[in-house]
């Protein structure tokens, strides 16, 4: 497929979004009516402070 090809199809069909991380940033996303694939992954951390900071964006 040609990159003009392609082009045309997302302008057609809109884009797929896969979003890994805060469940917000897909919502905002869905906000613009395009399709959004949530993934559910955290990082592994170490940190206890920085496990906190996560779960509160989370």
């Amino acid at each position: 497929m040609s990159v003009t090809h392609d082009l045309d199809q997302l302008l057609r069909e809109g884009p797929v979004v896969v979003n890994i991380g805060p469940r917000q940033f897909g919502d905002a996303v869905l906000d613009q009516d395009a399709e959004v694939v949530q993934v559910e992954w955290t990082p592994p951390v170490g940190d206890p402070a920085l496990a906190q900071l996560l779960d509160e964006l989370m």
